[in-house]
């Protein structure tokens, strides 16, 4: 219910008369609620409950994307240190020719600031080629109402403030990597540069070297996060749901939307099972009022056991369905009999349960011939099945019970067709079948059981393409600084080498030292991320399905990724200083 507050109107008061209110008309209906009370929320946003996983995603997604940002300051802030130390005596020159020190801050982060401006535009270029991927891709349509991240394309548009949060933000990434090493700029000493322009030795680059540490460990984090997220992914898939998903059309029937709705519901769900069953290819046809794994849909009964009636009534899960059914989804029958077409509304109450409703109510008995009281009404229990998934593949293994739909009369009914041919091809001759019957009502959500399980997992699919295209960006800048700083150490370190090859150094003792030194930097990148890591995902255990967050697999793949980044950044640095030609570097010298 939505409402207007009257102009100075006190939520507190509206509150207190509201509950009041309530509590009165449920004394009235006789409704058995335990503490019933009023929820007030802002309506602005509309409903809470749709909108509040989506807008907590998105916060999480901002958190990430922060993260991936600032390792792309401390590369840049990398790049420039080590930039600043091979120009110190530039930056003396300056300073002795009368350069304050504000002017030489001012330079430094006015090229820092070319640097980012530059980045902003490229962003924003690619923002446009990838409007839609992100609206029909990653957040792509779910089925499920209360995780929906469909984004409209007209709300994705390059506009004012876009252009000012980009502009923002680039200007918010100079001052992080720029500033540090404009600061060194502005400190420089000319007497002391000038002393040391002949020096051509190896510069110390400690804070660069501690930047790409640093973004070895953060790249860590997120490594380790879409490593384990990727395996839970393969977990869920290989989950044998305990019944059989292939060659399975799932056509939902909604009478009600029907221009003209059926009076008879349950002559209409008949009808149109027969008139499908005869398409050519369907080998069975069955009806339930919900989906396995669909994660919604069926219904929770209380009930209770005649013979104990001592012990407190259990809320179980149910599903109403027609004859045929199991056979038609692959759940095996193990004891009993399957619904007929004699289990009418005016005959026996009977249900069909599980082996865990068995496990759960009748530990010491069989449950087959005994009577439970379902929401007052006494039925008998015909058949025990075997157990699979119900509400989602996460969950575990739940007492089922199953009623026939021509007892319970759902409104709305789910056709359950297997077939021998590939199930969309039938789509076409089922949509003929139900124009036959009522050309008025419109069929819409036809899909496969396989893909109603993949829909399953939208959230879980999204969070690993999330987390994997970061984790490969991350990699992708660690790599990138990496290979800066060794790179621009072999280019200072050009004389040393050359003196080293004229003195018998083989190539291999050339590279080796370069080699050794990015796998040091990501050696301490990795002590330091990997047990933060592991600490942050275990508070996210909840994501994971059959992996624990200290999965040794996933750890060792880690490292693993990390000593080949740091191997690839600095291949081509060490290969070029195994190169150096003696002579060139001493005439160079």
């Amino acid at each position: 219910m939505m409402g207007r507050l009257a102009p100075g109107a006190d939520e507190a008061q509206v509150q207190a008369s509201l509950e009041l209110l309530f509590s009165h008309v449920v004394n009235r209906s006789g409704a058995e609620i335990d503490r019933p009370g009023i929820l007030l929320e802002k309506g602005h946003r509309g409903v809470q409950s749709h909108h509040r996983i989506p807008a907590d995603l998105c916060w999480f997604v901002l958190i990430v994307v922060s993260l991936v940002l600032l390792i792309a300051c401390m590369n840049l802030a990398g790049l420039l240190l080590a930039r600043g130390a091979a120009r110190q005596h530039e930056m003396a020159v300056r300073a002795a020719m009368g350069a304050g020190r504000w002017r030489l801050i001012r330079q430094s982060l006015t090229e820092c600031m070319i640097l980012s401006l530059g980045g902003v535009c490229l962003g924003l270029v690619l923002s446009i080629w990838i409007r839609a991927a992100v609206s029909g891709g990653i957040f792509g349509p779910s089925s499920n109402p209360h995780f929906n991240l469909r984004i409209d394309t007209n709300i994705l548009r390059i506009d004012a403030n876009v252009l000012m949060f980009a502009l923002v933000a680039g200007v918010v990434t100079t001052l992080l990597s720029g500033l540090f090493p404009a600061l060194r700029a502005g400190n420089t000493d000319p007497l002391a540069g000038l002393k040391e322009s002949g020096s051509r030795g190896a510069p110390r680059l400690r804070l660069p070297k501690v930047l790409v540490s640093a973004q070895v460990a953060m790249s860590v984090l997120f490594v380790v996060a879409s490593g384990l997220l990727c395996r839970t992914l393969i977990n869920l898939y290989r989950i044998d749901p305990g019944f059989d998903t292939e060659n399975l059309l799932l056509v939902p029937i909604h009478p009600g939307e029907s221009l003209f709705p059926p009076r008879d519901k349950q002559l209409f769900f008949d009808s149109v099972r027969q008139k499908i069953a005869g398409i050519p290819g369907v080998r069975s046809v069955a009806l339930s009022n919900a989906t396995l794994t669909g994660g919604s849909g069926g219904w929770i009964s209380t009930i209770r056991i005649p013979s104990r009636p001592d012990e407190r009534p259990r809320e179980l899960l149910g599903l109403s369905v027609s004859e045929g059914y199991f056979a038609t989804m692959g759940i095996n029958l193990l004891n009993g009999r399957d619904f007929r077409v004699t289990d009418t509304e005016g005959s026996q109450g009977v249900i069909i349960v599980n082996e865990g409703f068995g496990r759960l109510c009748f530990p010491d008995k069989n449950p087959l011939g005994q009577f439970i009281i379902i929401d007052g009404e006494q039925h008998r229990i015909v058949g025990l099945c075997s157990d699979h998934k119900y509400c989602g593949l996460r969950q575990s293994l739940s007492a089922t019970i199953y009623r026939p739909h021509s007892q319970f009369k759902p409104s709305s009914m789910i056709c359950m067709i297997r077939s021998v041919l590939r199930p969309l091809s039938l789509v076409p001759a089922v949509r003929k079948a139900v124009a036959d019957i009522d050309r008025n009502l419109p069929l819409e959500g036809i899909t496969t059981q396989k893909l109603a399980i993949r829909e399953s997992l939208h959230l879980e699919r999204l969070m690993t393409s999330l987390f994997g295209s970061i984790a490969l960006l991350a990699l992708a800048l660690s790599c990138i600084g990496l290979y800066g700083i060794m790179a621009y150490n072999v280019a200072r370190r050009t004389g040393e080498m050359g003196i080293r090859k004229a003195l018998g150094a083989r190539p291999w003792d050339v590279a080796r030292p370069i080699l050794r030194e990015a796998l040091t930097l990501a050696a301490i990148g990795v002590a330091i991320g990997l047990p933060v890591a592991l600490a942050l995902v275990g508070v996210a255990r909840s994501l994971f399905y059959g992996i624990e967050p200290h999965d040794p697999i996933t750890i060792i793949g880690t490292v693993g990724i990390m000593v080949a980044v740091a191997t690839l950044a600095a291949w081509i640095p060490a290969r070029r200083a195994a190169k150096v030609d003696p002579m060139v570097a001493l005439r160079y010298e």
